[in-house]
């Protein structure tokens, strides 16, 4: 499946705004699956797949994690008790399921659309939908960088194998 550049970056914003509009895990689970589905079905290879997939699963458990103990507004209903004072309040639990269904939506749906475009066509699409040249070319150049970064990290990780560092 080819889309045109347009049409993924239009996709890009309003996958953006309804992160920030809804409110519904249900409706919010409906837009992940989407989304999901539509950037698994773009990742030619298992690795890369279950990299992704690990970084989604990852960021889920944090945030989860995260907003159950740290969460501050009233009622809260402690689920249990950790070393004495560390609660796990339910309403924190849902509100982080929340939050991580808008990261997870918003990080798949650029993973398509940086994995899936060429830098040279985003840039005519960002031109063709009207987006100042200035901007455009700044968002291409961005983009451009991304794997940049990841083959610099690899290369790092890789010498502090070599060196014997183990994780």
């Amino acid at each position: 499946m080819v889309f045109d550049p347009r049409t993924k970056i239009i996709s890009l914003a309003s996958t953006g705004i309804l992160m920030v509009v809804l409110d519904s895990p249900i409706m919010l689970s409906f837009c992940f699956l989407a989304v999901f589905c539509l950037t698994a079905s773009s990742i030619r290879s298992w690795k890369k797949f279950g990299v992704f997939t690990s970084i989604l699963v990852i960021g889920t458990w944090a945030t989860i994690y995260s907003q159950a103990i740290f969460y501050d507004r009233f009622p809260r209903t402690a689920l249990f008790t950790l070393a004495g004072n560390v609660h796990f309040y339910r309403e924190g639990i849902v509100h982080g399921i929340i939050q991580s269904l808008r990261f997870n939506t918003s990080i798949s749906i650029g993973y398509f659309v940086i994995s899936t475009t060429q830098a040279r066509d985003l840039l005519v699409g960002l031109i063709k939908l009207r987006v100042p040249y200035g901007l455009a070319f700044m968002t291409t150049i961005a983009v451009q960088y991304i794997p940049l970064v990841f083959s610099d990290t690899k290369a790092v990780i890789q010498s502090q194998k070599l060196r014997g560092f183990r994780y």
